[in-house]
């Protein structure tokens, strides 16, 4: 039993589920945390960024694309925005 939990598969296994437990973990803190904020939630969030390629890349249609806007837009998802 020792050698099938010290085993490779079930350490890695182990070290998955506690990284994806720890980030809902700190997920949920950040969106109990940004309730808190005297901000209206319903209202939309602008946020103007720089183009600087390839961070930020502003396209004809308006749709911003780069690195930086993929950060923003990941947090926003993070944080339930």
């Amino acid at each position: 039993f020792a050698s099938f939990i010290h085993g490779e598969a079930v350490q890695k296994q182990l070290r998955e589920q506690i990284a994806l437990y720890q980030f809902e973990l700190r997920r949920s803190a950040l969106r109990d945390a940004i309730k808190l904020l005297p901000v209206d939630l319903k209202e939309p969030i602008r946020i103007k960024m720089e183009s600087i390629f390839p961070y930020v890349v502003y396209n004809p249609d308006g749709t911003v694309q780069g690195m930086t806007a993929d950060i923003v837009l990941q947090s926003c998802e993070i944080l339930d925005l």
